[in-house]
C-alpha cells in the first residue's frame, strides 16, 4: 500500500514561505545583535551521504597543499644542500617556498572559515618578502659587489624612451626611486596585515565588507607599484639579466601575484555586488571563503612545478663551472642564512634613509648602502680563510681575506685575482 503525500495549497505554500522568512530574518538581527554571522550563511546539505560540499573542498585542498609542500619543499632542499652562493640562493629559496605558504594558510582558511580572516593576510604579507627577494636577485646578479653597487648604477647611462642619452649624471637617483617603490611594500603590508586582523576582531562580520574593500583596494595598489618597479628594473637591465633566465623568473612570479589580486578583487566584487547565490548544498561562506581557498591551493600546486625550471639548483650543483672556486656552506648554516631577514629589514631602513634625503639634487648624492653581514667561506682554490658578504662572495670580505700572513703582499694579490674570478660567476 502506498502513501500519499500531501500537496500544499497555495495558501499553505504561502505561508510556509512567510514563515521560513521570519524565522531567517530573527536570526539574522540575533546574530547582528550578538556580533556573530548567522548560521545559514554556513549551512548547507550533504551532496551525497556525509560528505557536504565544505568536506569535499577541504580533502581536495589537503591533497594539493600536500603536492605543493612535496614539491617546493624538494626543490628548495636542493639548493640547500647544494648552498654555494648565499647572494643568490638565499632569494632563490624565498622566493621558491612563496608557494608552500600560500597552500598551507589557505588551506587552513578552507578548512576552518572562523580562521580565515587572520591567515590569509598572513600568505598575503609572506608576498612582499618574495617580491623584495626577486628585486635582490636582480640586483646581485648585475652588481654583486655591495662597494662597488652605487658605482655601477653612477655609471650606468640614463637614456629616454627613444633610447637617447638623458643627462651625465647617471641612474643612480632612477636606482634610488626603484629601491624606495619596492621596499614601500613591507610597511605598507604590515599596516593593512594589522588593519585586516583590526577588523576581523573588532569589527562584527556582518559590517566588515566596507572597511575590507578600502584595505584591499590599498593595499592591491601598493603591490602593483611595487612590481612595476621591479619589473621597470628587469626592461632596463634585460641585457645583463638574460644570461641568468631573469625574464622566466620574473614572469612565473608575476603569474602568482597577478592570479591572487584578481582572484580576490573578483571574488570582493561579487561578494559586495549579491552575486554569489547559495544554494541547498553549496553555503554562501562556501562561496566566498572556502571556494576561492579552494582555488589558490591548486594553483599553487601547478605553480610549484612551473617555478622548477626557472629557479632550478642546476648552477649550484658541483662540477658546475659557476662553482669551481668554494666549497658549499653546511645545510643548518644554509637555513639559519635564508632565515635571517637582516637584508630585507635593512632594505626598508635604506628606503626611509632616500626618502629624508628627498628631493635629491643634482648630481644625485651617494647614500652608502647598509651592509647586510658577513659570512666565513673557506676558498679551496687558494687554500685560506675569508670572508664574503651574504649578497656575494666577492663583495668587501672577499678583498678583506684573513689570513695567518695578512701582511704578505702575495696574498694581497691572490685576493684580487680571487675577486676578479668571482665576479666573473
Amino acid at each position: 500500500m502506498s502513501a500519499t503525500i500531501p500537496v500544499m495549497t497555495p495558501q499553505q505554500s504561502q505561508r510556509a514561505k512567510e514563515i521560513a522568512q521570519a524565522a531567517l530574518l530573527a536570526a539574522y538581527k540575533k546574530a547582528e545583535k550578538d556580533c556573530t554571522l548567522p548560521f545559514f550563511l554556513s549551512y548547507a546539505e550533504p551532496i551525497s551521504g556525509s560528505f557536504t560540499y565544505h568536506k569535499i573542498i577541504t580533502i581536495v585542498s589537503a591533497v594539493t597543499t600536500i603536492l605543493t609542500l612535496c614539491v617546493s619543499l624538494s626543490h628548495a632542499y636542493f639548493h640547500l644542500v647544494n648552498y654555494v652562493n648565499p647572494g643568490e640562493q638565499k632569494q632563490i629559496i624565498r622566493i621558491i617556498v612563496t608557494t608552500a605558504i600560500y597552500a598551507v594558510f589557505n588551506f587552513f582558511s578552507c578548512w576552518f572559515y572562523d580562521a580565515a580572516g587572520y591567515l590569509e593576510p598572513i600568505a598575503q604579507f609572506y608576498e612582499c618578502f618574495a617580491l623584495c627577494s626577486i628585486f635582490l636577485l636582480f640586483i646581485q646578479y648585475v652588481a654583486p659587489h655591495e662597494e662597488s653597487r652605487l658605482d655601477f648604477f653612477q655609471t650606468l647611462e640614463r637614456q629616454g624612451r627613444k633610447g637617447n642619452k638623458k643627462h651625465d649624471f647617471g641612474s643612480l637617483k632612477w636606482f634610488y626611486i626603484v629601491w624606495i617603490l619596492v621596499f614601500q611594500l613591507l610597511p605598507v603590508r604590515f599596516a593593512t596585515t594589522v588593519a585586516f586582523m583590526t577588523i576581523q576582531g573588532v569589527v562584527c562580520p556582518l559590517d566588515q565588507k566596507t572597511p575590507k574593500v578600502s584595505v584591499t583596494g590599498f593595499q592591491s595598489t601598493s603591490t602593483i607599484v611595487g612590481l612595476l618597479a621591479v619589473v621597470h628594473f628587469w626592461r632596463r637591465l634585460r641585457s645583463s639579466l638574460r644570461e641568468h633566465g631573469a625574464m622566466k623568473k620574473l614572469l612565473v612570479f608575476k603569474l602568482v601575484i597577478a592570479i591572487t589580486l584578481i582572484q580576490n578583487a573578483l571574488f570582493s566584487a561579487f561578494a559586495s555586488a549579491h552575486t554569489l547565490k547559495a544554494t541547498k548544498t553549496i553555503s554562501f561562506r562556501d562561496l566566498q571563503t572556502g571556494t576561492p581557498a579552494l582555488m589558490t591551493c591548486c594553483e599553487m600546486m601547478i605553480f610549484s612545478i612551473g617555478f622548477l625550471w626557472p629557479y632550478s639548483p642546476k648552477p649550484y650543483l658541483p662540477g658546475h663551472t659557476k662553482q669551481q672556486y668554494h666549497k658549499r656552506y653546511s645545510t643548518w648554516h644554509a637555513i639559519k642564512d635564508v632565515l635571517n631577514i637582516w637584508d630585507i629589514i635593512s632594505g626598508v631602513y635604506y628606503a626611509f634613509k632616500l626618502l629624508f634625503k628627498w628631493p635629491f639634487k643634482k648630481p644625485t648624492p651617494r647614500v652608502p648602502i647598509p651592509a647586510t653581514g658577513t659570512l666565513k667561506i673557506w676558498d679551496t682554490r687558494y687554500g685560506r680563510r675569508a670572508s664574503a658578504t651574504v649578497d656575494s662572495f666577492g663583495s668587501a670580505g672577499s678583498s678583506k681575506a684573513s689570513t695567518d700572513r695578512s701582511s704578505d703582499i702575495q696574498d694581497l694579490k691572490d685576493g684580487a685575482v680571487m675577486s676578479s674570478r668571482i665576479q666573473d660567476v
